[in-house]
């Protein structure tokens, strides 16, 4: 068995020594990350050393490389480092080989002889795509990993001065200004449960879920941040606690909690992984300890696997762009791909297809702010109550799961009216609106005091035809909070290649690039068109499993069916081009 199919499986399956051992056993690493923790706090002062250290230590393992992105938009080697990010560096979806590689050469850089521990099972771990707790410096604000570093050295003081009401006061301070941070959220509490999984709870998804479930106790988040305040997660400390001390309680620890948490999700994995014939085929991973299952991870390559034909430097540019702005339009010709593109690209984000953080809706013209954002609609009772859109639904999703990334695919996006649909929406669409500090209340409000904001983990993807001469162009404020791509027709190698692998002849690949180049040339030159109604590559590239009998059969029925009735909405007016462009595809 190779070492990913043993990191998928152990996953699903406790094995052997996680059966067998005693709890002591089973729980060994918590004193060598509280080592890790302590030593750690000797750089809070001083981190040229250790960002060098890691800098050197990516050379060496699958640690992403540290790159930064700058105000500039320029990129370049991390300067500076948060403690719990450090932690991080071991505690993601990696197999066990390289987690004990990567604990085994910091404690060596710290000096921390405890032996690295042999097992993880139950310590929540960051999902790959953000594991770090803190933002490019293109989002960052300044002081930011101060904070974090604060927070970790006031959790430190905490566990040894634990009824100290001023140390309690000051670790609620630096907690509440560490989770107004860009990327934080939740992962915070997980880098306080490695801290000192003795003394503070991890309040991972899977965590949470146990604790309100399985334990029967609230979680108070903030009605605004939806987040736990230093002050209730102290509370909740204590809760959990008194908990353990009752009779009937099925865990007494944190790691007990934690470690149970993992256990009771794990089980639904393993049939999972029982029910799934295809899992062996999955090389690469996104895993959360005891929260997702083992997926097939989507990068821009599976984009260009599933039949892109657009470069893989330009799908970069293209994802770049979406991660800065947060909100992109695909435009261009009809049969681009715009649709198509845009799906991927989500899917990218998200890092898998996974359809429950992926949200596709079409505008179009008798669409409202009440059926996108919020209105009042009957209920059963035929009583009128407010109900969110899907624009409300996801970002509540988004704001819940700060860890993962959610998209929202408009088609034709300027068929109705944007600026009206987005509403008061309009502002927090901008990227450096995304936060709670810009909320804003809404016209049509649940309660007095309720305000939203756009979670910086959306992100917006909007499809426009050009060529749809019944649309009216998007209101010019609407367009400076978007970036906006534009789409060619591809009829290149790649396209090419695709339909040879078909079995499509190189003459025919030859004519049909040859006759719509030369109608697109046509259309292009065309003082009353344009480029915008070229055609695109989508109308001549069959699905990959559709049988095609007769190739030129096959041509001339698309020609006939759906080009030729697209030229005779382009020149109504003109029969004499319709006719002399079916001429050239089909009789010369």
């Amino acid at each position: 068995m190779s070492e990913d199919e043993q990191f998928i499986k152990s996953n699903y399956k406790r094995d052997a020594i996680s059966e067998n051992n005693s709890v002591n056993e089973l729980f060994s690493w918590v004193n060598f990350y509280k080592a890790i923790a302590k030593a750690l706090l000797n750089h809070y002062h001083n981190r040229e050393s250790l960002i060098a250290f890691l800098h050197s230590l990516t050379e060496r393992t699958p640690i992403t490389k540290l790159q930064d992105q700058f105000l500039d938009g320029s990129r370049g080697p991390l300067q500076d480092i948060c403690p719990f990010t450090v932690m991080g560096t071991f505690n993601r979806g990696i197999s066990l080989t390289n987690r004990k590689f990567i604990a085994g050469e910091l404690a060596k850089f710290l000096g921390v002889s405890i032996t690295v521990p042999e097992h993880y099972d139950g310590v929540p771990i960051l999902n790959n795509q953000k594991s770090w707790l803190f933002g490019y410096a293109i989002h960052r604000k300044v002081g930011d990993i101060d904070a974090l570093w604060d927070l970790f050295d006031q959790a430190i003081k905490l566990t040894e001065q634990q009824d100290s009401i001023e140390q309690q006061q000051a670790f609620i301070t630096a907690y509440n200004q560490a989770t107004q941070i860009y990327s934080a959220g939740w992962s915070i509490t997980i880098g306080l449960y490695w801290l000192n999984a003795d003394f503070y709870p991890s309040l991972d998804s899977n965590s949470r879920s146990y604790i309100q479930e399985q334990l029967g106790l609230s979680i108070q988040l903030d009605n605004l941040h939806k987040r736990i305040s230093g002050e209730n997660y102290l509370k909740l400390q204590k809760k959990i606690n008194y908990y353990f001390s009752s009779e009937n309680a099925v865990v007494h620890s944190f790691t007990e909690l934690s470690y149970s948490a993992w256990e009771r999700q794990d089980k639904t994995l393993e049939q999972s992984y029982l029910a799934n014939e295809n899992l062996k085929n999955i090389t690469s991973l996104e895993v959360k300890t005891g929260l997702e299952a083992s997926i097939e991870r989507y990068t821009l390559d599976s984009i260009i696997a599933d039949g892109c034909f657009l470069p893989k430097n330009q799908l970069e540019k293209i994802l770049q762009r979406l991660l800065e702005k947060k909100n992109l339009v695909l435009q261009g010709a009809p049969g681009t791909g715009k649709t198509w593109l845009a799906k991927r690209l989500g899917f990218a984000l998200i890092g898998s297809k996974s359809q429950a953080h992926l949200k596709i809706l079409q505008f179009h013209p008798n669409l409202s702010y009440e059926d996108f954002v919020r209105g009042w609609r009957p209920d059963s009772d035929g009583k009128l109550s407010l109900v969110d859109g899907p624009l409300l639904t996801i970002t509540h999703a988004a704001q819940a799961d700060p860890e993962h990334n959610y998209v929202l695919i408009i088609e034709e996006i300027n068929r109705g009216n944007p600026a009206h649909l987005f509403g008061d929406l309009l502002t927090l669409l901008e990227a450096d609106k995304r936060s709670p500090q810009e909320a804003l209340e809404l016209s049509y409000r649940k309660t007095n005091n309720e305000k939203i904001y756009l979670p910086p983990n959306l992100y917006i993807i909007g499809t426009m035809n050009l060529a749809d001469r019944s649309l009216a162009l998007m209101d010019l404020a609407l367009r400076r909070r978007f970036a906006f791509i534009d789409l060619q027709p591809q009829f290149n190698q790649t396209w090419r290649n695709y339909l040879i692998k078909l079995d499509f002849t190189e003459t025919m690949v030859d004519y049909i690039e040859q006759g719509i180049d030369a109608l697109n040339q046509t259309l292009a030159q065309d003082k009353s068109l344009g480029s915008a109604f070229q055609i695109g590559h989508s109308y001549f590239t069959p699905r990959p499993d559709y049988k095609i009998e007769d190739v030129k059969c096959w041509f001339k029925d698309i020609v006939e069916t759906e080009i030729l009735p697209l030229l005779q909405e382009y020149w109504f007016d003109k029969p004499d081009k319709i006719q002399q462009a079916r001429k050239k595809l089909l009789e010369d």
